[in-house]
């Protein structure tokens, strides 16, 4: 027969995991400690497993707790989004984004399908342009929302969603960084980091020539990986 296990006793173990303790997780799900001390042994029992290491001061999970755990955080979530799609109005038309083709890469996929599984209806319209172009268009209300790259946070309504370092970067297969003049692959003039490049590049008395120019993300990684 199949085991059903209701979320009510998933989202006590995620708060026990989250807090270390009963009394702790207690206020978080709005139990009294006794309640929560049942719905754990109700959830061992169905698992017939034990899920938790009880001592005086903390609460830990056992391997089969974490495990338990994983899938846990995962049915909540679905949980909540298949509640929030079901409860609330469905709405239509569409929204404009904007951000560069190298954020695209890496976040564009999981933001558009958490996106589509919460408004199936509403049709995004993408734009990948550099920074300072969204930056622009943001300005003139073209785009409903844009994430780009900036030194500060230079725009009216702006959020800072991550920072990250710097960094250089050359072939496995060749050594350009050893040449002299140093040939380089950059962004075109709009490119905030091309600044900081060659004012790197002039700070320490390194020669350079710029060698290759594209907007893609994916075009500069074929000519670095080229040489």
């Amino acid at each position: 027969m199949t085991t059903n296990i209701p979320t009510e006793l998933l989202r006590t173990l995620t708060a026990i995991a989250d807090t270390g303790s009963f009394s702790q997780a207690a206020l978080q799900v709005g139990r009294t400690q006794s309640a929560v001390s049942m719905q754990i042994k109700r959830l061992e029992e169905l698992m017939e497993k034990p899920l938790l290491k009880r001592d005086s001061r903390n609460s830990t999970l056992t391997a089969e707790g974490q495990t338990l755990l994983s899938y846990a955080r995962r049915i909540l979530k679905l949980n909540e989004e298949a509640v929030s799609v079901l409860k609330q109005p469905e709405l239509s038309g569409w929204i404009s984004i904007g951000l560069p083709d190298d954020y695209a890469t890496r976040f564009l996929p999981d933001i558009l399908a958490g996106f589509s599984r919460s408004h199936p209806r509403i049709q995004v319209q993408v734009t990948c342009e550099p920074s300072s172009r969204l930056t622009e268009r943001m300005q003139r209300k073209e785009l409903d929302l844009a994430m780009t790259t900036s030194p500060v946070a230079d725009m009216e309504n702006s959020v800072l969603l991550r920072q990250d370092p710097t960094v250089w970067v050359t072939s496995e297969q060749h050594c350009q960084h050893e040449e002299t003049p140093i040939p380089l692959a950059l962004f075109p003039d709009d490119c905030y980091c091309r600044n900081w490049v060659m004012n790197a590049l002039d700070r320490a008395c390194r020669p350079y020539r710029i060698a290759y120019t594209s907007h893609s993300i994916m075009g500069l990684f074929a000519s670095v990986t080229a040489g």
